[in-house]
């Protein structure tokens, strides 16, 4: 890569297991594949196979015995760890963060977007329920610790430029925590698009089995009310809900594969999601399999589901309100059909993700030229990620050639297009309008084209207007 090519970086707190935050990590990667990427500690045989290809660096943490097991507990050391990484040499640093990540530091003309999955919970409005529920040593430091980690928090969070919320309900946490503003561009979740089938007699629950999952609940409502509920997932409350399941309940532990995940999203009948989360990808996933979600109405999940329409909320994180709830949904369905459901839950795509991402950095690279950035580079970065000006020469996928006619200011990389040649006839076509970024839209712009070397003479009348014949 040349000077003249903007240099990419991003930094996530930790890849040692694939859940939503490195779902995200991988978005960036497909949106920026020149990007290296930075973390505390990785541990690539909990990872898919395919991130042995990225360029991963990894802080002096990796190399402590156990890491990749203990590296919640060195939250003390988080600090100097990301802070050691050296980012000199990088134009845009994109950080993933629900802990310390954003707390990298970089150069004084680079861009820092924060993308936020929460402000850390564990040092800000969790921190009594944690301490609470840990054990008499962390008890014993805990106070210290945090009151120190929130002053290097609330600093960290100073250095970032712009901060991107996954939900609402963390944009306010990030106004309330830091005093920062923030945009919301929803994460990027896997749509399950294998064939419906006949929903099947049980509730389904998904996730590490840990207290604030609030597992506990779903288990205990479906034994008061005598229905069946399939858990999957592992974790440290395993041996507690089983002394509270009745015969209902059927624990499948959380070595199944995707494949198997999936099946179990499309046959059950609705998703119980009891916990209070930052967003939840499981709500959605469920949603894109066609199943009514039961969600807890605080958190992520009053974003990703409709109450009446694809599932409901329960006021209370109670027992009662939970049964309450499953006895509305049995009594009285939701509005929305399966396909329906799957629908909206696209409004939540890796590829939504995506283009929304791509066209947030390049606003706010465009809003840092005025001041900081060198105007050449940021048009590099322009060209990198795929943006094309008013008149452009582009090819579609369907080997059509057009020019770029219209740039909606919210869909960045998939303007208006008026195609007029085949490249497959080798012919001009009727001159037609095609949008980019209409819903159902199939065409994609594949590659720019030089007007010099197709020497059509009428490329400017192409562009400026729409008459019925242009040649």
């Amino acid at each position: 890569m040349s000077k003249k090519e903007p240099k990419v970086a991003i930094v996530h707190d930790w890849l040692v297991g694939y859940a939503g935050g490195d779902r995200v990590v991988d978005a960036m990667k497909r949106v920026f594949p020149d990007a290296v990427i930075y973390t505390l500690v990785y541990d690539p045989k909990n990872m898919p196979e395919h991130f042995k290809s990225y360029d991963i660096r990894t802080s002096w943490f990796q190399k402590v015995p156990f890491s990749n097991r203990l590296y919640k507990a060195m939250l003390p050391l988080m600090p100097r760890a990301f802070e050691a990484f050296d980012l000199t040499e990088y134009d845009l640093v994109l950080s993933s963060s629900s802990s310390c990540s954003k707390g990298v530091i970089t150069r004084p003309d680079a861009v820092h977007i924060c993308y936020c999955h929460t402000p850390i919970r564990y040092v800000w409005d969790f921190y009594y329920t944690y301490r609470d529920n840990a054990n008499w040593l962390a008890k014993l430091v805990m106070p210290g610790q945090m009151h120190k980690m929130r002053i290097w928090d609330k600093c960290a969070a100073d250095r970032v430029d712009y901060f991107i919320a996954n939900s609402h309900y963390i944009a306010q946490r990030i106004k309330k925590y830091y005093r920062r503003d923030s945009d919301v561009i929803y994460p990027c979740c896997h749509i399950n698009e294998s064939p419906f089938v006949e929903k099947e007699d049980f509730y389904l629950t998904v996730g590490r089995l840990t207290w604030y999952k609030r597992v506990d609940l779903a288990v205990q409502a479906c034994t008061r009310l005598n229905k069946r509920l399939v858990v999957i997932g592992g974790g440290g409350e395993l041996d507690k809900l089983r002394t509270m399941a009745g015969p209902t309940i059927e624990f499948k532990g959380g070595g199944l594969s995707d494949e198997e995940v999936r099946s179990y999203y499309l046959r059950a009948k609705g998703f119980l999601f009891p916990g209070e989360e930052d967003f939840g990808i499981t709500p959605v996933e469920a949603q894109s399999a066609g199943t009514p979600v039961l969600a807890y109405g605080r958190g992520g999940a009053c974003e990703s589901v409709l109450p009446g329409r694809t599932g409901y909320w329960f006021k209370e994180q109670t027992v009662e309100s939970l049964a309450d709830c499953i006895e509305r949904f049995e009594r009285d369905g939701v509005a929305c059909s399966k396909e329906e459901i799957r629908e909206h839950s696209r409004s939540f795509s890796e590829e939504r993700f995506e283009r929304e991402l791509k066209e947030y950095c390049l606003r706010r690279m465009a809003d840092w030229t005025n001041d900081h950035f060198d105007p050449r580079l940021f048009q590099a970065f322009v060209k990198s990620i795929g943006i094309y000006p008013v008149g452009s020469l582009v090819r579609l996928t369907s080997g059509r050639l057009g020019v770029v006619v219209e740039q909606a200011p919210a869909a960045l990389t998939t303007p208006v297009v008026k195609v007029f040649f085949s490249t497959k006839s080798d012919l001009r076509i009727p001159a037609e309008l095609v949008n980019l970024a209409a819903p159902g839209a199939t065409e994609k712009i594949v590659a720019r084209e030089d007007p010099g070397q197709w020497n059509f003479p009428d490329m400017n009348e192409l562009w400026s207007g729409f008459p019925g014949q242009v040649w």
